[in-house]
């Protein structure tokens, strides 16, 4: 894995060119959630600390996200900077104080954001997560959504 620093002094690690594909595994419009995947086995579950229901999967060891689940998904629907998305870098964020993450791993297109939460420098807590290409990875959703 590659680490860089970020410009907010947390850690940030990638998956080291590991080519992931990242996608949507499931979306169900009664229940309002969604559900992206790399495909990639995990062992351990958060929900983001400020966001009881957005769920991320990720590897225990090294906090690498491999899955979000989102209920309430369609607040985020159209996507709108008033909502977590930026236009620019096509990227929506879920969950909030991504300010005060020590800890920010990338994998695909997902980068999770953790802030140590414990005596234990070991012990975190998810503040959020980016769907980065957001536009790519919702438009067949978005496509069979009501108009």
């Amino acid at each position: 894995m590659g680490l860089r620093q970020d410009g907010f002094d947390a850690l940030r690690v990638s998956a080291g060119g590991l080519i992931m594909s990242l996608r949507v595994s499931s979306y169900d419009p009664e229940a309002n959630a969604i559900a992206f995947s790399t495909g990639k086995p995990h062992d351990a579950a958060d929900s983001l600390d400020n966001h009881p229901l957005t769920v991320i999967d990720y590897v225990e060891d090294t906090h690498e996200p491999t899955s979000l689940d989102v209920i309430g998904f369609s607040y985020y629907i159209p996507l709108s900077p008033f909502r977590g998305y930026c236009k620019e870098t096509d990227t929506l964020t879920f969950g909030e104080d991504v300010e005060t993450a020590t800890l920010v791993v990338e994998n695909d297109d997902l980068v999770a954001y953790w802030r140590c939460d414990g005596p234990d420098p070991d012990d975190y807590v998810a503040v959020a997560v980016d769907l980065r290409n957001a536009s790519k990875h919702l438009a067949p959703v978005i496509a069979h959504l009501p108009r």
